[in-house]
């Protein structure tokens, strides 16, 4: 029997955002993890988060003047700056942008 907590994981999450999990309805096809209002959104469930992003993190929290977003940006070695990643944890992404509703979007809307 495999392990499913993952599936768990990202209903979670999609919950937090207040969006929908839409799991392997792809029929084959790739297809996002879940939808929230205009984020697409992947999960990624690991056992471990690298000590070093994590102790980025802290430190961007720790150094973050009052009412500032803490954000680590990651930059791969060669590539160029908008290839690199950001990362925020999601309660501080909620604390910005409130809670994402589906129904804030409607299908078919230019972004």
């Amino acid at each position: 029997m495999g392990n499913d907590h993952w599936k768990k994981v990202e209903a979670g999450v999609m919950e937090k955002l207040g969006g929908e999990r839409t799991g392997t309805k792809g029929y084959g096809r790739p297809v996002e993890d879940g939808h929230a209002g205009e984020f697409s959104v992947e999960v990624k469930h690991r056992k471990d988060t690298p000590k070093w992003l994590t102790d980025a993190v802290k430190q961007a929290e720790k150094n973050a003047p009052a009412g500032s977003l803490p954000i680590v940006v990651v930059h791969p070695k060669y590539a160029r700056y908008s290839k690199s990643l950001v990362v925020v944890r999601l309660e501080q992404f909620q604390e910005w942008f409130g809670e994402v509703h589906q129904d804030e979007v409607e299908v078919g809307e230019d972004a």
